[in-house]
C-alpha cells in the first residue's frame, strides 16, 4: 500500500492519506456512508466482518425515524470479534442520495458532526479515526469533497484545541489522493466561499449557530 504521511497538522490533529480503502493501520473508528432511511452496501459488508451489532442498530433506528442527510450516528458495540480486529466502532453519517446541489454541505456536516461524536471518553478512546473518500458526493469535484472533509477536520481542530482524536486517516484512491493534497498544499480547506454547482453555505456560520460552538483559535 502506497501511503505519504507526514502532510498536515491541523492544530492537534495529524491528518494522514493512504492509498485504498483499509486505513493500514490501527483505528478507533471508521466512518460508513449510509442512506437516511437504511442500511447502505458498505455497511452491510461491516455487517459481515464482525459489525453487525453496529448496523442492525442503525438499521432499527431509521425504521424508527429516518436521519436527516448530514447527520452522523456514533455505534456503541465494541466487537472484540471484528475484522479487522483493531476497528472498535462504526460512525454512519448519512451522506447517501443527498441532493447534487446539497452535497458539499451534507458531507461538510456528516464528517464534523462525527468528529464530534468521536471526542468523547469512550471505554476505548476514540484517538484514530478511517474516513473514506468516497462518501457518495458524486455532484463533487474530488477537490471540492476533499475541502469539504478536511475543511470540517480543519473546523473541529480548531474548536477543540485540545481533543481525544489525534489523527484522521483519509483513505482515497490516487485521482482523491492528487485532489487532497492539492486542497492541503494550497490551504483551499478553510475561508473558501460557495462551491460551483453547490448552494449557498456557510462552513463556520452553522458551526457556531447550528451547532453552538465556538472558535477558540484564529
Amino acid at each position: 500500500m502506497e501511503k505519504r504521511v507526514g502532510l498536515l497538522r491541523l492544530e492537534g490533529i495529524n491528518v494522514n492519506i493512504v492509498m485504498g480503502n483499509n486505513p493500514g493501520q490501527p483505528v478507533d473508528v471508521i466512518i460508513v456512508s449510509e442512506y437516511p432511511d437504511r442500511v447502505s452496501e458498505v455497511a452491510k459488508k461491516y455487517a459481515s466482518q464482525g459489525f453487525g451489532p453496529d448496523v442492525e442498530r442503525y438499521d432499527k433506528q431509521v425504521h424508527i425515524k429516518p436521519f436527516k442527510h448530514g447527520d452522523a450516528y456514533f455505534s456503541r458495540f465494541a466487537m472484540g470479534n471484528a475484522y479487522p480486529a483493531h476497528i472498535l466502532y462504526l460512525t454512519h453519517v448519512v451522506t447517501l442520495g443527498a441532493a447534487p446541489e446539497k452535497q458539499f454541505e451534507t458531507v461538510y456536516k456528516a464528517v464534523f458532526r462525527a468528529m464530534c461524536m468521536a471526542n468523547q471518553d469512550t471505554p476505548t478512546r476514540a484517538e484514530r479515526i478511517a474516513v473514506p473518500f468516497n462518501l457518495g458526493a458524486d455532484a463533487l469535484t474530488p477537490e471540492q469533497n476533499a475541502r469539504a472533509i478536511i475543511g470540517a477536520v480543519d473546523a473541529f481542530s480548531r474548536i477543540c484545541g485540545y481533543s481525544i482524536v489525534q489523527e484522521v486517516v483519509l483513505c482515497t484512491d490516487k485521482e482523491a489522493m492528487d485532489a487532497a493534497e492539492k486542497v492541503l498544499a494550497e490551504d483551499s480547506y478553510r475561508g473558501f466561499g460557495t462551491q460551483e454547482g453547490q448552494a449557498p453555505f456557510d462552513p463556520d456560520k452553522w458551526v457556531v449557530e447550528d451547532e453552538g460552538c465556538s472558535f477558540c483559535k484564529d
